[in-house]
């Protein structure tokens, strides 16, 4: 290899356009996200309804409505329904989850995990944003109870 300099100038534009590719979609899902705060608060619910009272990861596959797979699918290739603390102190809410969380979840290979959490605690709860990280991670809430969360391809 003669010259290095053409390798090491490809190299720097793909890192910068890893880069700015995530901060252009991380930008375009939080706009979509906040425009779409309704739709996203609905599907959640049947996310919930689908899911139990035990919670589980809801396979599209096993859905015989079309509509509500093919909203589902709109927001993440998997969607988790997880509840923290099934049931509450008082006979009157024993039956429905005190805390329960929703999380939607896209992968992509320059991307990496994007998630986007609905947090449906009867509990008023906080999250700092998180921007330390910003090329690899980032945790932001975008509308109350939502968060937005981008993360690297886990490596197996």
């Amino acid at each position: 290899m003669k010259h290095p300099i053409p390798y090491v100038l490809l190299l720097a534009c793909s890192l910068t356009s890893c880069y700015s590719l995530k901060f252009r979609k991380d930008k375009q899902d939080i706009k979509w996200i906040t425009r779409h705060q309704a739709f996203i608060r609905s599907l959640s619910d049947s996310a919930i309804a689908l899911a139990g009272p035990k919670g589980k990861q809801i396979d599209f596959d096993t859905l015989a409505d079309g509509k509500l797979k093919k909203d589902l699918s709109r927001l993440g290739y998997s969607v988790h329904v997880e509840y923290t603390s099934q049931f509450g102190s008082g006979d009157s809410i024993a039956r429905q989850p005190v805390d329960s969380i929703v999380t939607f979840e896209q992968t992509g290979v320059l991307l990496g995990d994007r998630m986007l959490i609905l947090d449906f605690s009867k509990q008023p709860r906080t999250y700092p944003d998180d921007f330390s990280d910003i090329g690899n991670y980032l945790f932001i809430q975008v509308a109350p109870k939502i968060y937005y969360y981008r993360r690297p391809v886990p490596m197996m």
